[in-house]
């Protein structure tokens, strides 16, 4: 999450700046990269049950891919989906901590550990950047999204 985030938040200065300005902003920054760039991209089930799902008759056994990426991009629930904007007010709709009973438990850990380091790497080093040209590698998994290391610097 934390490697996402600043992936999102580095390049787009004028919104890296804007939370060095105003620290509030640091949740919305969190909800904003959960929809956005999302760390758990898809989780496997397998139905309990004959079901429909979308018009399609499932019976007991199916195994099934649930993508949140592309949820979370969804044009009927969020405007403009594939922009990065800090100050989107239903960034929190997303599902990338799951729903009902199969809603992750830390989640509240996971918002509050992330607020807090962008809040003080804003105060602190407003100057931070990612550095140039790195090429990012990611573990390969169809589940989980966040590059191996993230190099980040801040100029003088």
């Amino acid at each position: 999450l934390l490697c996402n985030t600043l992936r999102c938040l580095l390049p787009r200065r004028e919104q890296w700046e804007a939370l060095c300005a105003d620290a509030s902003l640091a949740a919305a920054a969190v909800e904003e990269t959960l929809r956005y760039e999302s760390s758990q991209v898809s989780w496997r089930r397998i139905t309990t049950q004959p079901t429909t799902l979308g018009g399609v008759d499932l019976p007991a056994g199916t195994r099934l891919l649930l993508n949140f990426a592309s949820a979370n991009h969804e044009p009927g629930v969020f405007d403009d989906p594939e922009t990065f904007d800090i100050h989107r007010a239903d960034a929190n709709r997303h599902i990338s901590f799951g729903k009902g009973i199969h809603f992750c438990l830390g989640s509240n850990l996971a918002r509050m550990e992330a607020r807090i380091v962008l809040e003080v790497l804003s105060q602190r080093v407003p100057s931070l950047e990612l550095v140039d040209d790195q090429e990012l590698s990611f573990f390969p998994n169809i589940t989980f999204r966040g590059p191996d290391e993230l190099f980040v610097r801040w100029p003088s």
